[in-house]
């Protein structure tokens, strides 16, 4: 691609469950090499990027993966995945949205999220089923609240966030029975089943995305987020209420902030007798404290391949500038870039497509990059 498109206005780089790792990886290949004259944006469907914590600790490196992301985070510099610090956070290379981001400050970075991903999930549970000692049993579906409110807040991400399960629900309540309404349910379940397999292709069928999605490649982004279950106000945390307490990773929740404690006695608890009972209930709920103190504390360090520091591999895969100044290529193109995900790394292709602007002619035949083009993983 880079052979073929010397100097493009827009690099839209897009991909079916492209998270945050991935899009960083590349992004930085095409900014190093076309420059921040460009207007990037990086658009994920379903690419919302959690990774059970056991998965990061024992098999992140097995594709040398390690190396990469920890150069990553090291060239952006807000956080130091060298301390154990860093890894004592509910979120920790989830933190790649924000690092991205920030690598390259004029990418926009855009996400289409169905909370309710029931394939995410099952790759999730897939990925964390080797843990030998799993105490969790954290929502998934919290935990991705959560994370996207936070980046949110930090103007790090612009989303079109819907719940499938609450629509669907909803649909079910409104249904009239009409075998119509009843083939679009059919059709948006079967599509669910498969997940996501072509960036935008259910998004495409929602009413409004395309507006969003037009304004954001306009340059003017802004968030879409469903009224219900996609955010903290709307999505029961780990003590039933809505604040997004989440469970450690040896399963402890947080004190609840609605808990009104013991209150006031009043009849037959107040007095001297109910005095007594509530100092009894202190000295019991001071035992119990003591107690959970005794049990198992989580703590976390650097994972062996963090402890290491990075390898060079980095430095080679996002050369400065590779760009070829004898380049018959014409200028002026929009490029869009296309990622197949498998698992929670590994790029299955790196498809370069020429989207038509202007001075197309061709190159057609040259747009699909050959075999022996594509970039060594």
């Amino acid at each position: 691609m880079f052979d073929y498109i010397s100097n493009p206005d827009q690099v839209l780089m897009t991909g079916c469950g492209l998270r945050p790792y991935t899009a960083a990886y590349f992004m930085r290949k095409l900014y190093g090499h076309y420059g921040g004259g460009v207007h990037y944006q990086v658009f994920s469907d379903s690419g919302v990027g959690l990774i059970p914590m056991n998965f990061v600790e024992n098999k992140l490196d097995n594709w040398g993966a390690g190396c990469v992301v920890g150069k990553l985070f090291d060239d952006e510099g807000t956080y130091n995945i060298h301390q154990d610090d860093f890894w004592n956070n509910y979120f920790t290379l989830e933190h790649m949205w924000e690092v991205g981001k920030n690598l390259n400050k004029n990418v926009e970075w855009l996400l289409f999220q169905d909370i309710d991903d029931e394939y995410a999930q099952e790759m999730y549970e897939e990925m964390n089923e080797d843990e030998g000692n799993k105490k969790d049993d954290e929502d998934y579906v919290l935990k991705s609240v959560v994370l996207l409110d936070n980046l949110r807040d930090k103007s790090a991400v612009n989303m079109y966030l819907i719940n499938g399960e609450q629509e669907e629900q909803n649909d079910d309540d409104n249904q009239d029975d009409n075998n119509d309404e009843d083939d679009d349910n059919n059709n948006e379940k079967a599509q669910d089943a498969r997940g996501c397999y072509q960036a935008g292709y259910l998004a495409l069928q929602i009413d409004g995305f395309s507006d969003w999605l037009s304004s954001a490649l306009n340059g003017n982004p802004y968030d879409t987020i469903c009224a219900e279950g996609c955010d903290q106000s709307t999505v029961e945390d780990c003590n039933g209420e809505f604040y997004g307490a989440m469970m450690d990773r040896c399963g402890n929740c947080p004190d609840p902030q609605d808990d009104d404690g013991d209150g006031e006695g009043d009849g037959d608890g107040e007095g001297d007798d109910g005095d007594q009972k509530n100092q009894k209930d202190d000295d019991d709920d001071d035992d119990a404290d003591e107690e959970e103190e005794e049990e198992e504390v989580c703590y976390y360090y650097v994972p062996s391949w963090a402890d290491q520091g990075n390898c060079n591999s980095y430095e080679e895969a996002t050369p400065t500038s590779t760009r070829n100044s004898n380049s018959s290529s014409k200028g002026g193109h929009t490029v869009l870039v296309t990622m197949a995900i498998l698992g929670g790394f590994g790029v299955a292709g790196y498809l370069g497509f020429v989207v038509g602007k202007k001075n197309l002619n061709g190159v057609d035949d040259r747009s699909r990059l050959r075999d022996d083009e594509k970039p060594n993983y």
